[in-house]
């Protein structure tokens, strides 16, 4: 579970972020989308004809129940008290008479008539306009190997290939048994794509690494930290092995260490294993799990003085649920996922997903 301090700080550094991308952002989305302008002003309208509506109505109670009886009740109180006096002088000419309370009362009820009216068809236009608010867009913003990412999430899959990672050597070649008594692979530890292009050609079914290799490769100009998740091991029999794919880590740190070194990221084997996390054990299938993951991940980033825009996770690897979890994780972030593609030309790219408007509703 997140620790509750943790999760404070992380919605404190999330809502400076947010706050300090709210202006730029509100402008890109508007430009991109100016019919929610007008929606936004429709509703504004709206909003300010059901004030002078109600002004309208506060004006009409005050001059029928409230200021006209306050009004005749003084001078009826004096006449009946000391009835007409004999010594009060009648003026020649009488005041000229103010102008009748019907003519501001009509006034009062023209007024509260428009607002009404303004009201109930700007509403209207605004209820029959809510696609504007409604709808859902997505935009997807591809970015290929021209950014590479200073962090990287791998999900770790299972191979039967390597099995003992005391066996293998963190640096140089690395041989790989072929299939069905066909020859070795040989991976030379120096170019993730020409080693991935090798073993595609032994066409090994024991062998799900190829993808890890390539994703791998458009960030190793930028790279000084890898996180591996492998999956838990979930129910087993008593005695049983387990089979989850956590107990696999320690083989792919070893595996991926050489291209660190050979791309210049590291000065020898050790230092490039440094570079390595080998994460707690994940169950692949529990969406919650992996989205705790990553966003424990996502601070201990941060805590390296790291920006969201430095993290990449690839959903290539693992289950369906933990890459729809993933990429859920990456909504609205500058956190960017990662898919290889698994027809030719088998290209990593990189996506940044928004969800700009809410979706629209059923109901």
């Amino acid at each position: 579970m997140n620790n509750p301090t943790d999760r404070k700080s992380d919605t404190w550094r999330n809502f400076r972020h947010d706050l300090g991308r709210l202006i730029p952002d509100t402008w890109s989305n508007l430009r991109e989308k100016p019919e929610v302008v007008f929606g936004i002003l429709l509703l504004m309208v709206a909003g300010i004809s059901l004030h002078w509506f109600a002004t309208g109505m506060e004006e009409c109670i005050n001059e029928w129940f409230i200021r006209a009886p306050h009004q005749a009740a003084p001078a009826l109180q004096q006449l009946a008290t000391n009835g007409p006096s004999i010594n009060q002088a009648i003026p020649a000419h009488p005041p000229a008479e103010p102008a009748p309370e019907s003519v501001s009362v009509g006034r009062t009820l023209l007024f509260t008539a428009n607002a009404g009216a303004l009201t109930f068809f700007s509403s209207l236009f605004a209820w029959a306009y809510r696609h504007a608010f409604r709808e859902l867009q997505v935009r997807y913003k591809i970015v290929s190997s021209d950014r590479p990412r200073s962090c990287l999430v791998l999900f770790v899959s299972q191979q039967k290939l390597l099995k003992n990672p005391d066996t293998l050597s963190p640096i140089g070649p690395v041989t790989l048994p072929g299939a069905n008594g066909d020859a070795s692979i040989v991976l030379n530890g120096t170019d993730p794509l020409a080693d991935a292009d090798a073993a595609k050609a032994a066409k090994n079914p024991w062998w799900s690494w190829e993808m890890s290799l390539r994703g791998l490769a458009p960030h190793l100009p930028k790279l000084r930290r890898i996180y591996l998740i492998g999956s838990s091991d979930g129910a087993v029999s008593p005695g049983s092995p387990g089979t989850g794919t956590h107990r696999d880590l320690e083989t792919m740190r070893r595996l991926l260490a050489r291209y660190l070194v050979a791309a210049g990221r590291a000065p020898d084997s050790t230092a490039a294993c440094e570079m390595f996390v080998l994460w707690q054990p994940v169950n692949f299938e529990d969406f919650d799990e992996v989205d705790s993951a990553l966003n424990a991940i996502r601070r201990e980033v941060q805590k390296m003085r790291g920006e969201d825009h430095d993290l990449c996770v690839d959903i290539t690897s693992g289950q369906k649920p933990s890459s729809a979890a993933a990429a859920a994780f990456t909504l609205n972030k500058d956190v960017v996922l990662q898919y290889v593609q698994t027809n030719e030309p088998k290209t990593p790219h990189m996506h940044d997903v928004r969800l700009l408007t809410a979706p629209e509703s059923t109901h």
